[in-house]
């Protein structure tokens, strides 16, 4: 790499931190460059953060659910989850008592959502004339939010027919309770 000039702020990426940590040099690239980012710059980089947090913390819970699903199958001796999705082309969406959490079922798949998420796809699927229109509308926030389900039930495509059959299950099932 050749020597910038004194005083100049290089352009030049920094190498990856070593894989298994080692977080204390980004933290240290991202610090000193704060200074030169305006207002707006700073609110959105802050936004994401906390995108990429409740990310993690999604993903965390995911992982917890997926061995408690594991080690409940294994002692009951059976492969698969018995759910209503097995007879509805592997989608459905169970609620717990509190109505605080989700999980999205889109065959082979479970999913864990928030309140937020859920009354974000609701909101979508609700605005829709249809289930056929409103799947391709929820490829796209799945794109932008919740990018992991597509990615591990293997949806690729915006007419994918799990998606039709969940936007027809949400629109079926919730309602938005008019804000006052």
């Amino acid at each position: 790499m050749a020597k910038q000039a004194k005083g100049k702020k290089s352009a030049v990426k920094k190498a990856p931190a070593p894989p298994g940590g080692g977080t204390a040099p980004l933290v240290k690239e991202l610090t000193s460059m704060l200074p030169d980012i305006r207002e707006e710059g700073l609110r959105w980089l802050i936004n994401q953060a906390n995108v990429l947090l409740r990310n993690q913390q999604v993903q965390k819970v995911n992982l917890e659910l997926e061995k408690l699903q594991s080690l409940e199958h294994k002692q009951r001796g059976s492969s698969a989850p018995q759910t209503a999705a097995a007879e509805g082309g592997g989608v459905d969406i169970e609620e717990n008592a509190t109505g605080n959490s989700f999980i999205v079922v889109l065959s082979p798949v479970r999913k864990f959502l928030d309140r937020e998420e859920m009354r974000g796809l609701v909101k979508l699927c609700q605005a829709a004339d249809s289930p056929e229109q409103a799947g391709p509308r929820l490829f796209r926030w799945l794109s932008e939010n919740r990018r992991d389900i597509l990615l591990d039930a293997g949806v690729s495509a915006k007419n994918d027919s799990r998606l039709v059959a969940l936007s027809g299950l949400v629109r079926s099932r919730y309602t938005l309770a008019s804000e006052r």
